[in-house]
């Protein structure tokens, strides 16, 4: 027999429990596809009584249940669920006494010794992550202004507090500098890259509370005349890039370790490459200035699975070489002898999902003959293709991963004659029917997901959709003309 305690109902006198049982049946556990009768719910009268005398009950039901699964079921859908302007609260009737035996005096816990989480960094005593300990809560920005880097704290409204400035390399010496180039925060903040002319450095937090404040160096790379730097999405990578493009004249040359990937983990060189200008303009474009002309290579060549099990590009023609994170090789098909790129006719575009409990990636090739443009969503390391969508008279496709991966929208631009731009949006079993949404001739969309619901922002018209399901979309609500200027997700 177990019994949970669901809290946020209102306050009810005796006459109206029925009542109140009956709406919460109707509007929480039938919606929820939760069997519950009126026999499962308790609600006690306490002493507290209303504006007529009555006594009324004190805001929670008790559910008595049997079944293990419908308890789990109970806590992952009832809890924070919106009824009657609040949301509901749902625990356990054990967590209920643990709660009322707590101590009126709060003592505030010890702070435990940093034990690093990963064995190869236990060598350098670094805490990665030191910022998290910030009493107030605070974030680090960095500013780099003629050749000196400096480390701030951002906070809030309140001016901005200098955190590092370099004290520990000018202690050094009146020309030392500890970073001479550009200067990278990694992809979730963990560590800090700067560019020199023989490499970059990699750096940490404090090794103490002596030195809170100071940033550590916890490796070097070499890379002479390093231009570019990424972080994997999980932090476990680092690209570098020399700014050399071209095909290698001979093994060791600049131009042979253009690029390469390195483990965060022991700042080891997994592999080297080179920064191919032979394959087609259409997979890796260039940006370009105002008279036309090229004026730098696209950036970043490689990207990454969120999981970081998998980075690919596009250095060839109408091929997709998906390397594996774990050996620096090509990605070995099931039944192959060895690795094999993926074979796209006219690969144009690709893209991963920011999922990182899968590893699929979202590519486009433009119409050839009379073989259609087509999407595909394909999956890893099994290769299959989850989704497929073709169309004619297409001219350019972009895409619109949802921060969790939830949703895809594909931004498809035609050339017919009503010349509209088409949103598709694709949720997360890909299986089902595909909604549309068609804009006007000549709009200069601009597409952006809410970091952490469903909500989709598009302009023009400036208007929010919020994405019920991969077969649903529902128009929420529009900005007024005075706010339709921009538009971002924060």
């Amino acid at each position: 027999m177990c019994t949970y305690q669901i809290d946020g109902l209102p306050k009810v006198s005796e006459a109206k429990i029925e009542k109140l049982k009956g709406v919460l049946t109707k509007k929480v556990f039938a919606p929820l596809k939760i069997e519950v009768t009126s026999d499962d719910l308790y609600m006690p009268i306490t002493d507290a009584v209303n504006a007529k005398g009555e006594q009324t009950t004190g805001g929670f039901v008790f559910v008595i249940t049997e079944s293990v699964e419908f308890a789990k079921r109970l806590i992952s859908k009832a809890d924070g669920f919106k009824f009657a302007k609040s949301l509901l609260s749902v625990h356990s009737i054990e967590d209920t006494e643990r709660f009322l035996q707590a101590e009126d005096d709060f003592e505030e816990p010890e702070i435990a010794t940093y034990k690093p989480w990963v064995k190869s960094i236990a060598r350098w005593n670094r805490n990665p992550r030191h910022w998290l300990l910030d009493n107030r809560g605070r974030d680090q920005f960095v500013i780099r202004h003629s050749s000196e880097t400096e480390v701030w704290w951002a906070d809030g409204p309140r001016p901005a507090v200098p955190c590092y400035q370099g004290e520990g390399q000018k202690a050094l010496g009146a020309n030392r500098s500890w970073c001479e180039q550009l200067v990278v925060w990694s992809s979730n903040g963990t560590y800090l890259a700067t560019m020199h002319e023989k490499g970059f450095a990699v750096w940490s937090g404090p090794c103490g509370s002596d030195q809170e404040g100071l940033f550590a160096r916890i490796g070097r790379c070499k890379h002479k005349n390093v231009a570019r730097l990424l972080f994997s999405p999980s932090e476990r990578f680092i690209v570098s890039w020399n700014g050399v493009v071209g095909p290698s004249a001979r093994p060791g040359s600049a131009e042979a370790n253009a690029i390469k990937v390195w483990n965060a983990s022991d700042l080891s060189e997994l592999r080297s490459f080179e920064y191919n200008m032979g394959s087609p303009p259409n997979v890796i474009p260039f940006f370009l200035d105002n008279d036309g002309v090229s004026a730098m290579p696209r950036w970043p060549v490689f990207t990454f699975a969120a999981n970081d099990e998998f980075f690919c590009a596009a250095q060839k023609k109408d091929l997709l070489s998906i390397y594996d994170t774990k050996t620096g090789k090509l990605h070995k098909p099931k039944g192959s002898q060895r690795g094999k790129s993926v074979q796209i006719e006219g690969l144009e575009d690709f893209a991963w999902s920011p999922d990182p409990s899968c590893a699929i990636v979202a590519f486009w090739a433009p119409e050839r003959a009379n073989i259609p443009a087509k999407v595909q969503l394909l999956s890893m390391p099994d290769r299959t293709v989850v989704r497929e969508k073709l169309w004619y008279q297409v001219s350019d496709v972009q895409f619109h991963w949802h921060p969790k991966g939830d949703f895809l929208c594909v931004r498809v631009k035609r050339h017919t004659k009503t010349r509209k731009t088409c949103v598709r949006i694709r949720g997360r079993s890909g299986r089902r029917a595909t909604p549309s949404l068609r804009f006007r001739r000549n709009a200069q969309l601009f597409l952006a997901h809410a970091p952490r619901s469903r909500l989709l922002a598009c302009s023009p018209p400036s208007s929010f959709l919020v994405l019920r399901s991969p077969c649903r979309v529902v128009f929420f609500s529009r900005l007024p003309a005075t706010t339709r200027r921009s538009k971002f997700s924060a």
